[in-house]
């Protein structure tokens, strides 16, 4: 899994596609936590994300490398505001 930092919390390209024992247990435990460069940030929920705009999210050279190995399943993971 790649993860970017966007806005509303995180973008996540799920390198395996969406059948990943990680995604299917933040939803049945309604969310999970993101470490990322040392701060612990709670996801409290995870939306499928648009492709095109998934890509984007990385900007480039990952954007096109993502394109060329036509990924194609990204989520967005919700950052809970405390």
């Amino acid at each position: 899994m790649l993860l970017i930092r966007v806005d509303a919390g995180f973008v996540a390209e799920l390198t395996y596609g969406p059948d990943v024992a990680w995604l299917r247990n933040a939803h049945a435990a309604g969310g999970c936590t993101v470490l990322h460069r040392g701060v612990e940030h709670r996801i409290d929920r995870i939306d499928p994300y648009p492709a095109e705009a998934g890509r984007r999210a990385f900007g480039n050279p990952a954007a096109l490398l993502l394109r060329l190995t036509r990924r194609r399943d990204f989520r967005l993971l919700h950052v809970a505001r405390d």
